[in-house]
């Protein structure tokens, strides 16, 4: 356990009770808060916080600026551990503590916006203090679902965890369509609840779990060209058909492809996305405001 600083009394209410490492730059957090958990909605997020006075992780991008006693915040996705303890669908109702799906990030977008709160934050120990935010927010929720719904979650790196947890919901109102889980990585080393998903597979007969690799195997993939030469529909037998498909997209802003509105209408500065794949190949709206519609996306950076 780190040394606590004079301020952490104060300014903390949480403590980390468990953190695995998936690889150096990917781990798994459990921490409790000092407070009864909030009712949430599965795919909020949690805001976590550290001072300034913790100590980063060493190769991290060396920070120019630093604030004295200043208290950096971020948000992350609520994940699940899937399965309690006695085998059943975790329900994050009865675990005393909030997980978290965390990438170390090393370096930032300049040599003055060095990484604040992923280099302290895998520099804890447990038993260690930090600070979450007692409100649990976010728009990205299970909405306007009905349970022959096929629903297709796709992910890239910890844009997993919230899927995590809209799975486990499901399953546990007895969602009876189709549920389709597409995680993508570089390698296979970056999948920390691979085991978990096929477990959850093989129990499930309406749970499907697909890794794609971007940098290993015998043919490398990307979640765009997977939808788009129709390998997704082919290997699961369905069809995407709006009126009985809804798509969930959660990780890297390219791969979604977020588009901007302008009134009702999306535009898409940044094409190859998958909204605007989902759009123009399956003429799919956008669920939007209070606009409702089959394609539903966090922006998760």
């Amino acid at each position: 356990m780190n040394e606590p600083h004079p301020l952490a009394e104060k300014r903390y209410n949480a403590t980390l009770t468990n953190f695995k490492l998936i690889t150096p730059y990917l781990a798994i957090f459990h921490i409790k808060p000092d407070f009864p958990i909030p009712e949430f909605k599965a795919g909020q997020f949690a805001t976590l916080g550290l001072g300034s006075w913790e100590k980063r992780v060493s190769g991290a991008q060396e920070e120019l600026k630093i604030k004295e006693n200043f208290l950096g915040r971020r948000a992350y996705s609520i994940s699940t551990p899937i399965f309690s303890e006695d085998g059943n669908i975790a329900d994050p109702a009865n675990l005393p503590y909030l997980e978290f799906y965390v990438t170390l990030v090393l370096d930032g977008k300049d040599e003055e916006h060095a990484p604040y709160l992923t280099p302290r934050l895998f520099n804890l120990e447990i038993g260690d203090r930090l600070s979450i935010v007692p409100k649990i927010s976010g728009h990205y929720v299970l909405e306007d679902i009905h349970k022959e719904d096929i629903l297709v979650f796709l992910a890239t790196g910890t844009g997993q965890a919230p899927h995590n947890s809209m799975a486990c919901e499901l399953l546990r109102q007895g969602h009876k369509g189709k549920i389709i889980l597409v995680e993508c990585n570089r390698s296979s080393d970056m999948f920390g609840y691979s085991e978990k998903l096929q477990a959850l597979e093989e129990n499930f007969s309406n749970v499907h779990y697909k890794r794609l690799m971007t940098r290993e195997g015998e043919n490398p993939m990307r979640i765009q060209p997977y939808i788009e030469n129709g390998l997704l529909e082919k290997e699961f037998d369905l069809t995407i058909d709006r009126k009985n498909t809804k798509v969930f997209l959660c990780g890297n802003p390219a791969m979604i492809g977020i588009p901007k509105f302008e009134g009702e209408y999306p535009t898409f500065e940044q094409k190859g996305g998958v909204v605007e794949l989902l759009v123009n190949k399956y003429h799919m709206k956008i669920h939007h405001g209070h606009s409702p519609g089959e394609i539903y996306y966090e922006k998760y950076w």
